[in-house]
């Protein structure tokens, strides 16, 4: 994976220093809140607020809450789906890397994080990345340049750990 750093390999904070920046970021909600608190104290009229607050009526808030809630569970349980594989069982191989490798192929690989284990699995989805995932030219003088491929395997019996 690569990282964009700054220029030349060194990571840049713009014109402000590092601990500047900070203390901006968190002074800045503080500020923002105070001056929103002093705007309702000198353009409201308390009384209409007490007068608002004293025809309230709280179950005509809870079905709006309700559903507000329902929204942001089904919305945390849609990005949990989507986000479950990400990162996992997936390669980003080059062309020229890529051979004559099709979807059901089989293959080991070799998982250094259970002590190199081998591990057979299948390959289960090929997908072209987008223009930004081109690689080098294959020759100086600018033949044509090599695409990435999002390959995903997946083995081929359950592994322990």
């Amino acid at each position: 994976m690569v990282h964009a750093t700054g220029t030349h390999g060194k990571a840049t904070a713009g014109p402000l220093l590092p601990g500047a920046t900070r203390l901006m970021s968190r002074l800045l909600p503080l500020v923002a809140g105070l001056c929103g608190i002093a705007g309702l104290l000198v353009f409201v009229n308390p009384r209409s607020v007490a007068t608002a607050f004293g025809r309230f009526d709280a179950w005509t808030l809870l079905p709006a809450l309700l559903l507000v809630l329902v929204f942001y569970l089904l919305q945390g349980l849609r990005w949990h789906l989507l986000l479950r594989n990400v990162g996992r069982e997936t390669n980003q191989l080059r062309e020229d890397l890529l051979g004559g490798l099709k979807i059901g192929d089989k293959f080991d690989v070799t998982v250094p994080a259970l002590k190199s284990q081998v591990i057979p699995v299948r390959v289960t989805m090929i997908n072209v990345q987008g223009q930004y995932a081109a690689w080098r030219a294959t020759r100086a003088t600018g033949d044509f340049d090599l695409r990435t491929f999002e390959v995903r395997a997946l083995p081929i019996q359950p592994v322990d750990g």
